[in-house]
């Protein structure tokens, strides 16, 4: 995760659980260049997956009405 940080990554992280690391790049094609130097470079392991995934990039959509824990709550 430092290697890709260092590599340009605006964000760096581990998940809680263990081996999952993620990186936030400005762009895809950072995203890639980045991957490709560190492999080549032999910084980043061959039997390393990486994967690149793309945000949602929109917001989420609540109906606090709707959920049965809600309307429990709601007595509270």
């Amino acid at each position: 995760v430092g290697e890709l940080h260092e590599a340009g990554a605006t964000g760096v992280g581990q998940s809680s659980w263990g081996p999952t690391g993620f990186a936030v790049f400005p762009s895809e094609t950072q995203a890639h260049q980045a991957i490709r130097q560190l492999r080549d470079a032999g910084r980043i392991p061959a039997a390393l997956e990486v994967q690149l995934c793309q945000g949602r990039n929109h917001p989420a959509q609540v109906d606090a009405g709707k959920t049965a824990d809600n309307r429990r709550l709601k007595g509270l």
